[in-house]
This record gives structure tokens, sequence and C-alpha cells, in this order.
């Protein structure tokens, strides 16, 4: 029987093609993001910054204590689980509970996807940052060809897939709707919210695919041609990093 998690792995090997999780290259790219003293938001904080196989612990935990403060809002009572947050509340990114300018740096992974009303959540986001504050995110890029695909599925079929493929269950699933997963729809929006764009860069993963057979190496494939600069408008996932002006 063919062991289809190495010979991916073999084939990534021969053709050179780097598997770095995006997850690992974004809890990198937070890293040049948080600021000693920062008062820090992580909006759908879920029970961690990063999974544990992206970076140790306690990587992440000399991250956190960078900030004076790191608060975690989320609507799944897991957050509670969360060992790195000074505070967790219990709330909607549409609403979010604190005064205008509480915070430095507002960060979410894997979050905006999940929002029906992005300019209705980027104004709050805008709202309790200071001048100078930075909102820095991690979501699916919508022209990726999975996501595309993702985004055309009924929902109570997406839900099993995901299930099949991240082995995750129904309770750990929300409605994704993908109005903020694209670098020109964040553009646009941005510059509608008022933000300043500072970073947006589109990354790849390492695939997803394994579980389905010899369909993984037909995705090891396309990875290696998203790999290249003329086709990164399609990779998997995007990290973006907005500023509010006036500091």
């Amino acid at each position: 029987m063919i062991n289809w998690y190495r010979a991916r792995l073999a084939l990534a090997r021969i053709i050179r093609l780097d598997l770095t999780h995006s997850q690992e290259r974004w809890i990198a790219f937070l890293h040049g993001c948080v600021r000693d003293g920062d008062r820090w938001l992580d909006i759908g904080c879920g029970r961690c910054l990063a999974p544990e196989w992206a970076e140790p612990f306690e990587r992440q935990h000399a991250l956190a204590a960078k900030a004076a403060m790191l608060v975690g809002i989320d609507l799944d009572p897991a957050m509670r689980e969360h060992p790195l947050l000074t505070h967790a509340v219990f709330a909607s990114g549409y609403r979010l509970p604190f005064p205008d300018g509480s915070f430095d740096l507002l960060t979410a992974n894997m979050v905006v996807e999940h929002m029906e009303r992005p300019e209705e959540f980027l104004a709050e986001v805008k709202r309790v940052l200071a001048p100078g504050g930075r909102w820095v995110f991690h979501t699916p890029n919508k022209r990726y060809y999975l996501v595309a695909i993702a985004s055309l599925v009924p929902e109570f079929v997406k839900t099993r897939l995901v299930g099949v493929i991240d082995q995750r269950t129904e309770t750990e699933f929300f409605r994704t709707f993908y109005r903020m997963n694209s670098t020109a729809r964040i553009r646009v929006l941005a510059e509608n919210a008022g933000f300043q764009v500072r970073e947006l860069r589109t990354a790849n993963s390492s695939g997803t695919l394994v579980r389905f057979g010899p369909l993984c190496l037909l995705e090891i494939l396309m990875m290696k041609l998203l790999s290249w600069r003329w086709f990164k408008a399609w990779r998997t996932t995007i990290i973006a990093a907005l500023v509010k002006p006036g500091a």
C-alpha cells in the first residue's frame, strides 16, 4: 500500500517545493508585529495564538509577554482554555465592548472569512484602535482554487468536507462568507474604512489532500506552480497589515 504522505514529501523534495504551513508563516509574521508594551486584542482568539505544531508554546508565551496585555474575544467558550490571555471576553467582532482607542494592535487568525458584514466589522476595528494602531490578519485567499470551490459549496456539504479534511466537529465549524478574501477586495475595504495598507501578501501552505491518495500529488504540483511569482495572486492564504492613520 502506498504511503501517500511520504510520497508527497518525496515529490516536494524533488521539485524543491517549500511545504511550510501557512500557520507557521503567520506566527513568524506576527513576531515582527508585536511591540514591547502593546495593548493587544486578538479577535476570534480560540485556544491559542497558533497551533503548537506551528510554533512551540514557549515561543508563543515569549511573544505574548512582550505586550502590556493580551485580550482575546471569541464566541466560542473554548477561549477559556487559552493560556496566554490577560482577559478573555465573550463578544462579537461587530460590537467590540471596549472604549475608542483602547488597543495598539489587533490581530485575527482565520477569522475575517467568517464576517458577513466586513464594512461594519472594519469600522469597529478602527474605532478601538489607537491612532497609528495596527490591524494584522491571516485569512484564506478566495482566489485559491480550493477556497473558490468551497465558496460555492452549500454549507451542509462544506461542514462534512471540513470534518473529513481538517478533522473538525460541527461545533467547531463557523459559516464562511469570503467577503474580505482577495488582495483587491482588502485594498478597497481598507481604503473605504480609512486604513493604510502597510503590507499585503499571499502565502502558500502545506496542502490538505493527503487523505485523498493520489490527489495529494496533483496538489503538490499545483502548489509548485503557485510558488512562482507570476501566480502569487492564487496562493493559499493572505497575510495583511493595515494601519490606522494619525500617530
